[in-house]
C-alpha cells in the first residue's frame, strides 16, 4: 500500500480537480469513485462535496461485526443498513458497490440466506443499488500478469500472480459460466423489487442514532451497531444524524450511543 498521508484538504482538492474532469469528458453520466471506507484524509463530508453517490462496500468478515454475531445474525445483516445509513446522512444516493461472501467461509447455502438478506435490507433502507463480488469464480490455475504491476505497492502474493484464497468462489458464477445456487436466488428476489417498486415512502417512526463528529465508519461500528439492531428490531426506520447539526422535525426518537457529546451536540441535541 502507498504511504501517503495527505490531508482532508489536500484530499478534497484533488477529488474536485478529478471529477470536474470527469463532468467535463461526460456531463450525462453520475461520478462515483471506490471507496471501500470513509475516514482519515476521505473523510465522509469531504467524498460527499465531490460525488454525485456515496459507495458502501461490506463485508461482515473485515468489518469485525463477525466478531459479535455468526453471518446468519442480526447485527451482522443489518450492518450493511448501518453502513448505507452512514452515508445516507450526507444527503447523496447510496449505492452498494461492494458485498460478498466466500464459499472459504461458509457453506453455499448460508451465502444464499446473506445474499437475500442483504439485498433485501439494502432496498428497504433505501439504497440505489447493489452489486455483488463478484460475477464469477476465478480459474484456480489463473495467473495475474505482473509485468505492469506495481509490486512494491502490492501484497506480495501479488509477485506470484496469485489472488488471496478467498476470492477464487466468491463469483455467482462457476468457471464454467453456470449460475451457482445463490446467483438463482440473486434473481428471484431481483425479481421481487422489480415488483415492489422504488421510491416507496414508510410509515415507520423515525429514529436518528447519532453519529459523531469527525469519526470515520469503522471506529464506531462495534459502539453502535447493538443499537442499530435494537431499533430496528422494533420496527423503527433508523437514520445515522451528524450530532452537531439540529435534529430534524420528524424524529421520534434520538439515540446516542458509546460517545460523548461535542458542545454543538449537546445544543442540538438539547434543542430537540
Amino acid at each position: 500500500m502507498m504511504n501517503l498521508h495527505p490531508t482532508p484538504e489536500q484530499t478534497s482538492r484533488w477529488m474536485e480537480t478529478i471529477y470536474q474532469g470527469f463532468h467535463q469528458a461526460d456531463p450525462h453520466h453520475p461520478v462515483i469513485n471506490g471507496l471501500g471506507g470513509f475516514g482519515g484524509s476521505f473523510d465522509i463530508w469531504t467524498v460527499a462535496a465531490h460525488s454525485d453517490y456515496l459507495p458502501v462496500h461490506l463485508y461482515p468478515y473485515f468489518n469485525r461485526t463477525m466478531n459479535m454475531d455468526p453471518w446468519i445474525g442480526q447485527r451482522t445483516t443489518y450492518s450493511l443498513n448501518s453502513s448505507i445509513a452512514h452515508a445516507a446522512m450526507t444527503g447523496k444516493p447510496v449505492l452498494v458497490q461492494e458485498i460478498g461472501c466466500s464459499e472459504a467461509w461458509v457453506p453455499k447455502e448460508d451465502i444464499a440466506k446473506f445474499l437475500r438478506l442483504t439485498l433485501m435490507s439494502a432496498w428497504a433502507q433505501g439504497a440505489t443499488g447493489y452489486f455483488w463480488w463478484g460475477s464469477h469464480n476465478i480459474d484456480p490455475n489463473y495467473r495475474v500478469p505482473t509485468s505492469d504491476i506495481a509490486l512494491k505497492y502490492s501484497k506480495p502474493s501479488f509477485s506470484e500472480g496469485i489472488f488471496d484464497s478467498l476470492e477464487y468462489s466468491m463469483g455467482l458464477l462457476d468457471t464454467h459460466n453456470q449460475p451457482k445456487p445463490y446467483a438463482l436466488e440473486y434473481q428471484r428476489w431481483i425479481s421481487v423489487i422489480d415488483k415492489l417498486g422504488l421510491g416507496w415512502k414508510t410509515d415507520l417512526p423515525v429514529c436518528y442514532l447519532l453519529h459523531p463528529e469527525h469519526s470515520g465508519r469503522w471506529s464506531i461500528t462495534m459502539s453502535q451497531m447493538t443499537a442499530f439492531t435494537l431499533a430496528k428490531q422494533i420496527h423503527m426506520d433508523v437514520r445515522m444524524w451528524p450530532e452537531g447539526k439540529p435534529v430534524p422535525s420528524d424524529a421520534a426518537a434520538v439515540v446516542i450511543a458509546n460517545f460523548k457529546l461535542s458542545t454543538e451536540g449537546k445544543a442540538a441535541t438539547t434543542a430537540y
